[in-house]
């Protein structure tokens, strides 16, 4: 900083500096031996080194402004020096005080006596800028020194009408010109009324009396008045009527008796005009032409009293009836028909008319050693007796011991009391008997004699249907009828039962189904169709479908030759 700004600084901050006092600027500044804190920042210290005040970058040393070493300290005094002798080891820079001050260098980084900003900005810093002194420069524009920056170009719209501004080049700062009509410009305050001229002629104005270029008596009937009537122009006009004009009055109503049958007109409404109708409205015509025998076409009459499309072909008769001869009867002359009746049947006959007879009397159809049951079953009761084998119906004492009484294997017990046992001619599948001690099949029932138990058994393939009853079904050999596993069935394992000592396994027919372990169930399969799933046993004699550990080794399970083992883990068979 050169001395004349150290100096102006100064001297302002000693009228008073903005924003607080010396010593409230300088409170938070330490400057370097050689220098004070002025205004904020480190000055020389004052009065001045050698007469001079020296610049920032140098340290009053020995009297004289010398530039500081590295460490920012005066450089070492020449022994000998203040001795008033320059001797060989002295300057004018390490001892002024007896070699004198150095002579001023422009150049030298100091600014010594006789040197200022102008005359050695490179010591002492810039001068700062002057209005005034032919130079724009530092913080110097247009603005604040146009002596020096000249005078700033003409801006439209800071609210000064500058010599180069006029009405028409800035209206924003010298406001806006005069209206002139005529100018080819149609300004504020010129219309197509008082000046077309520059804003051009006013547009038609339909009512207003004038019938201008632009309007015609469709567009302005009021100014140009009504347009004569044209035909085909979708408008009745005035003098245009239905006959006159159609196309644009729509067709006449249809008159009756005009000798024209049009419009709504129909042999209905018009007969003199559209003719006599040829059917009745909802009328329906049948005929059988070119339909089978049995069968016939229609048509409706449609609502204008003409006859609509004939139809297809459709049949007379119901589903329970016959065509004969054309007829749709009851039945065919001489067909006969026969029914079932209580053990036996009855027939009936078709009359000559087509009517069905009444049915004949029952004929029965027991052989001659059953008799009709009263479940309408051929049949027969007997007597229990002692060898037949079957199931227990009855027991005499003979003074030493109970006589037993028995029924045929697969009877059925009527009465115990009067040892009475019931057969049928013909055994079906659902036909219920009792089970006996032989029967082979699944168990089904049991009773304490006293010492042990005696168990009854339904014959092999059958179910038993209860056993507190000792009751058993027959299954027949239908696809999927069920029947309860037993010992000795010698296919699929269905169950077991624990006695105390071991376990008693059941088993269904070879090639049959388990429906239910649990249940001791069975399902018949060898008589359903290819496909049906059975379970693998173990004398299948085919493919193997399964195993079990038994303890000591593996049992295998197998199915029928031919089939295939569908799930080894589940021992499912496939037909």
């Amino acid at each position: 900083m050169s001395w004349s700004r150290v100096t102006a600084l100064a001297l302002l901050c000693l009228a008073g500096c903005p924003g607080g006092n010396e010593g409230d600027l300088c409170a938070s500044v330490t400057c370097a031996p050689g220098r004070t804190c002025v205004a904020g920042e480190c000055q020389p210290d004052t009065p001045s080194c050698g007469g001079v005040t020296c610049p920032a970058n140098a340290l009053c040393c020995g009297g004289a402004c010398t530039l500081p070493t590295d460490a920012g300290t005066c450089p070492a005094v020449p022994a000998g020096c203040g001795d008033g002798q320059c001797t060989s080891s002295e300057s004018c820079q390490s001892c002024p005080a007896d070699c004198g001050a150095c002579p001023a260098t422009c150049g030298n980084s100091l600014c010594d006596a006789g040197e200022n900003c102008t005359s050695c900005p490179a010591d002492c810093g810039a001068c700062p800028p002057l209005c005034g002194d032919g130079q724009c420069n530092g913080t110097e524009d247009c603005s604040s020194c146009a002596i020096d920056c000249g005078a700033c170009p003409t801006v439209c719209g800071d609210s000064t009408c500058d010599s180069a501004e006029t009405c028409e080049s800035c209206p924003a700062d010298c406001g806006q010109c005069p209206t002139t009509c005529g100018n080819s410009q149609c300004d504020s305050g010129e219309t197509c009324k008082n000046c077309p001229s520059d804003c051009g002629a006013c547009p038609a104005v339909c009512g207003d009396a004038k019938c201008e270029a632009t309007e015609d008596c469709n567009s302005c009937p009021s100014d140009c008045g009504a347009c004569p009537a044209v035909c085909g122009d979708s408008t009745c006009d005035a003098t245009e009527t239905c006959n006159s004009c159609p196309a644009d009055c729509g067709v006449c109503p249809p008159t009756c008796g005009d000798g024209q049958c049009n419009g709504t007109e129909t042999c209905l409404t018009c007969s003199g005009d559209c003719g006599q109708c040829q059917c009745q409205p909802g009328q329906i015509e049948t005929t059988q032409t070119g339909c089978q025998p049995c069968q016939q076409t229609k048509r409706t009459c449609e609502a204008d009293g003409s006859w609509g499309s004939w139809s297809g072909c459709v049949d007379l008769c119901t589903s329970s009836q016959v065509c004969y001869n054309n007829q749709c009867l009851a039945c065919t002359p001489g067909d006969q028909q026969t029914q079932t009746c209580p053990c036996g049947n009855q027939t009936r006959t078709c009359s000559s008319t087509g009517a069905w007879s009444n049915w004949s009397s029952c004929v029965l159809t027991c052989s001659s050693a059953y008799i009709c049951l009263s479940n309408s079953r051929c049949g027969k009761y007997y007597t229990a007796y002692s060898s037949a084998g079957g199931p227990d119906c009855g027991k005499s004492w003979n003074g030493s011991y109970y006589n037993y009484f028995y029924c045929q294997p697969g009877d059925y017990c009527e009465s115990s009391s009067q040892m009475k046992c019931r057969t049928y001619e013909q055994t079906l599948p659902g036909d219920i008997y009792h089970a006996y001690k032989s029967g082979g099949g699944p168990e089904c029932g049991k009773e304490w004699n006293g010492s042990y138990y005696v168990y009854y058994y339904c014959k092999g393939g059958d179910y038993c249907s209860s056993s507190s009853s000792k009751q058993c079904k027959v299954t027949g050999m239908a696809c999927a009828a069920i029947y309860t596993s037993y010992k000795s069935a010698g296919g699929p394992e269905c169950g077991k039962d624990w006695n105390g000592s071991y376990y008693v396994y059941y088993y269904c027919k070879g090639g049959d189904y388990c429906s239910s372990s649990s249940s001791k169930q069975c399902k018949i399969a060898t008589t359903c169709p290819p496909g049906t799933l059975y379970h693998a046993y173990k004398s299948a004699g085919g493919p193997e479908c399964g195993k079990d550990w038994n303890g000591s080794y593996y049992v295998y399970y197998y199915c029928k030759p031919l089939d295939t083992c569908q799930s080894s883990a589940s021992k499912l068979c496939k037909m």
